[in-house]
């Protein structure tokens, strides 16, 4: 249980950093923030870390469905 509540805090890190960055961006220039906008729309690989992200959750998932029994 500890380690599933250190994961989830790990995890949940990127999302206020990325919450926080939303705030800042409104007292940003309106083009400078459709530039960056733009320029993260290009995804690069953080596709393949969400895929990833998904896979280990779909296993751990069966495996505790399976350990049910």
């Amino acid at each position: 249980m500890k380690k599933l509540i250190a994961i989830t805090l790990f995890i949940s890190s990127s999302v206020w950093a990325h919450h926080s960055r939303d705030h800042m961006m409104l007292a940003e220039d309106a083009e400078q923030v459709i530039f960056a906008t733009q320029q993260g729309a290009k995804g690069g690989g953080l596709w393949l870390l969400w895929v990833g992200v998904f896979l280990f959750l779909l296993l751990g998932i069966i495996r505790w469905w399976k350990g049910r029994s």
